[in-house]
């Protein structure tokens, strides 16, 4: 095991105009739940209807959002210990036609030594190494779409989120493996303020 290693390091430290190193991109199909939080924002809250005291419409109106949702992202640009990625999110099944469509940018930044799979070609001789367990922590930033619901209506809004995440990976092949993770943002939109919490659970393919 020691010989064999000591070999792969040194062909890795080698310098030749042949030799070509790569991390492969990595794409990721997830299941889980998303859950979002919302309270209106207090400016949205305008009197429209002048039959109707105004202590009685100055209440702000607040909904929960829960719906198993599939996100899939895409993960690019390694350099060893960091990736950066694009994600998509939208909603499967959820009450009363509910839900949270989102999109955006972000990194991981791994806690170990390889954070995806690594090829070496060494005048056509190539040498692969695939992680095992990775554990990662990242942020992102995006936008999203929200439906929710309050006691008088159905009510939609546009919002950006900033959020932080953790995770793990697990190979289970050279080609594929497993991935869990969870995340927390704040959501700001026009008309809503929210936390919103997501679980994700699915495969990642290496590319």
């Amino acid at each position: 095991m020691s010989k064999k290693l000591i070999f792969i390091l040194l062909l890795i430290s080698m310098k030749s105009s042949f030799s070509k190193a790569i991390y492969s991109n990595v794409l990721t199909t997830n299941f889980g739940m998303a859950n979002v939080s919302v309270t209106e924002n207090e400016s949205n809250i305008q009197q429209t209807d002048t039959s109707v005291q105004q202590e009685e419409d100055d209440e702000l109106a607040s909904s929960a959002v829960s719906a198993i949702s599939f996100q899939m992202t895409y993960e690019f640009l390694h350099n060893g210990s960091m990736g950066y990625f694009v994600k998509a999110t939208a909603p499967l099944l959820s009450a009363s036609s509910t839900g949270v469509f989102g999109g955006g940018f972000g990194f991981n930044k791994y806690l170990n030594d390889l954070s995806s799979k690594y090829t070496y070609d060494l005048n056509g001789n190539k040498v692969t190494l695939v992680p095992t367990t990775r554990y990662y922590w990242g942020a992102s930033g995006g936008i999203g779409y929200l439906v929710y619901n309050t006691e008088s209506a159905i009510k939609s809004d546009i919002f950006f989120d900033l959020a932080f995440h953790g995770g793990l990976s697990m190979s289970m092949g050279d080609d594929w493996g497993l991935r869990g993770e969870v995340a927390a943002s704040r959501t700001t939109g026009v008309t809503t303020t929210g936390i919103k919490i997501e679980a994700f659970f699915g495969a990642m393919y290496y590319l």
